[in-house]
């Protein structure tokens, strides 16, 4: 009996406390703080994520029961966006513009300003991939425009707007000089005896680098190559650069080497590019004879050389990855196919701003014919036959590739970086005449009675099999 009226009691007084009357009257209150008063009034936990912006005024003329806070409090939350739910025991705010705006679907157009928007699209595929279809966003490309068109959740648009925010910047660029040559090795080993010069003993892509080690050792060192530091150019590298070009301008001159190309190209930094440098030609493949006559087969082939490069910038350094294909067909008179040949190089190389390659081992045969003698003796009319020897010459011919990249500046154009390399390429006609003049002062200087009766013996015994 005491135990039911205890109960009793205790229901009494909070039916007591919710009907209890409270005076209040307030003007521009926060809902933070309607929030606060309502919780400690009704004695009830309400919970809420972020700061409830809004703020509420409430008149009254005469007191109300506490329960009505709650209906006052649910009221001002609507009016400024938010509800008010019961979770068991404790009460939840919730912004009603941001639970909408999580299930709405928008559309969204990004124009793409510097990569492609077809690889981009891939990307999103694969980074949204694992979403539900239900939610997953549509995202598709307008190729004339080079724009990404999504269809999805405002959260996942902003996901895929900062990824390409991050990803669509501006490529660096690369300007790629090339240099396609034949070094002939009967000329050079020539003209190595005749200027003194070592180098080319033995045939190899390496001539080229150990010849312009000799033409290094005599002087370059009066050339400026300060004005070229502030393009970030190695001036080391464009040393031994300008060496190089002097020393293929000088087989040039010898008729050592003969240049079949000088190409360039602009470059995007990891795209590959290519450059073809060759001919079509017609190959006759056989013949038929009949009583209407002889007809001649013809097939149209090909032939040159196709160097790919592929550069990739990392710090000041350029990563060229090197692919040169070098095609060739021989005629065929007895069968309707064609002997072709294939030769390739694949090769890596690590390089500095204006740092030159060699590329060889793409090597063919030559016939030709060859007119040496005596020299002055061999020039004179009628009488100098006696002193000229003509043979026949199984010659190979070593195709060499030489690149040299340059990167351009962002704040640098193109115009600007190719000024500055025709600029090194008249300083290597300068430097190649100086390099004559002091070739031939030095060999002027060897020149003594003995080293002349010596080297006339020489001559002698080379060219007429003659014994002195």
């Amino acid at each position: 009996m005491k135990i039911l009226l205890y109960i009793l009691v205790f229901f009494a007084s909070l039916y007591a406390n919710s009907n209890e009357f409270i005076n209040i009257n307030f003007r521009n209150m926060s809902l933070e703080e309607l929030i606060k008063i309502t919780s400690k009034q009704l004695n009830k936990n309400i919970f809420y994520l972020g700061k409830i912006e809004g703020s509420v005024d409430l008149i009254t003329n005469k007191p109300i029961r506490k329960k009505r806070l709650l209906e006052i409090l649910e009221y001002a939350l609507v009016k400024k966006g938010y509800v008010l739910k019961k979770d068991d025991d404790i009460l939840k705010i919730e912004n009603l513009n941001s639970n909408l705006s999580s299930h709405k679907r928008t559309i969204e157009v990004i124009k793409i300003k510097n990569l492609e928007a077809e690889n981009i699209l891939e990307v999103l595929n694969t980074i949204f991939s694992n979403k539900q279809s239900k939610t997953a966003p549509l995202i598709t490309i307008e190729k004339d425009t080079n724009s990404i068109i999504i269809t999805g959740m405002q959260n996942d648009i902003y996901k895929a707007k900062k990824f390409i925010s991050d990803i669509d910047k501006q490529s660096a660029q690369i300007y790629i000089k090339a240099k396609i040559i034949e070094i002939s090795q009967t000329k050079t080993k020539e003209i190595g005896l005749e200027y003194g010069l070592a180098g080319f003993n033995k045939y190899s892509s390496s001539t080229l680098s150990t010849f312009s080690s000799s033409f290094n050792s005599l002087n370059n060192s009066s050339v400026d190559f300060s004005e070229f530091s502030s393009f970030g150019f190695d001036i080391s590298s464009l040393s031994k650069g300008l060496t190089l070009g002097a020393t293929i301008n000088f087989l040039k001159q010898n008729q050592g080497v003969d240049v079949i190309s000088e190409p360039s190209i602009l470059c995007i930094n990891n795209k590959e590019s290519s450059i073809y440098v060759g001919e079509t030609k017609s190959f006759k493949t056989g013949q038929t004879t009949n009583t209407s006559g002889t007809t001649q087969s013809f097939k149209r082939e090909e032939i040159g050389l196709r160097l790919k490069v592929k550069p990739r910038i990392t710090e000041n350094k350029i990563i060229l990855e090197i692919n040169t294909i070098l095609e060739d067909a021989k005629e065929s008179t007895t069968s309707e196919n064609l002997d072709t040949s294939k030769k390739e190089v694949k090769t890596s190389a690590i390089l500095n701003n204006g740092e030159s390659v060699i590329i060889g081992g793409l090597i063919k045969s030559r016939k030709f014919q060859m007119d040496s003698g005596l020299p002055v003796l061999k020039d004179i009319p009628i009488l100098g036959n006696l002193f000229k020897n003509q043979k026949d010459v199984n010659d190979k011919i070593n195709l060499v590739v030489v690149i040299t990249p340059f990167i351009i500046p962002k704040n640098t154009t193109l115009s600007v970086i190719k000024s500055k390399v025709d600029y090194l390429a008249r300083l290597e006609e300068i430097y190649v005449n100086n390099l004559l003049k002091s070739i031939e002062e030095k060999s002027e200087k060897k020149q003594t009675p003995n080293n002349l009766k010596n080297n006339h013996k020489q001559v002698l015994k080379k060219y007429f099999n003659i014994e002195n």
